[in-house]
């Protein structure tokens, strides 16, 4: 009877890393936003504008930075991209008073 795997239990432990690694992704997905998010706003000035070539220049030094390994070149565009809607909805909120 030892000779035999229990193909059930394999099964629900390939289930298990599957489901890990679906979190993983999103936790770093929201990491990008934050730190794209914190990025923007420490670039904000006292009315509440954000220059988000500051915000792209200061998120590529900090990305290709060796003691930052939490970020690669590859998580560049998504952070940029939560700063450029920070700035955005920071533009339509300054419209909208």
């Amino acid at each position: 009877m030892g000779r035999y795997r229990d193909f059930s239990r394999m099964e629900s432990q390939r289930d298990v890393h599957a489901q890990l690694n679906a979190m993983a992704d999103q936790i770093t997905g929201l990491k990008h936003i934050v730190i794209g998010l914190l990025t923007a706003v420490g670039h904000m000035d006292n009315a509440g504008k954000i220059d988000i070539a500051k915000v792209h220049d200061h998120l590529g030094k900090f990305i290709r930075d060796p003691k930052h390994p939490a970020l690669s070149d590859g998580d560049l565009p998504q952070a940029m991209w939560s700063a450029q809607l920070v700035r955005d909805l920071g533009l339509q909120a300054a419209k909208d008073v």
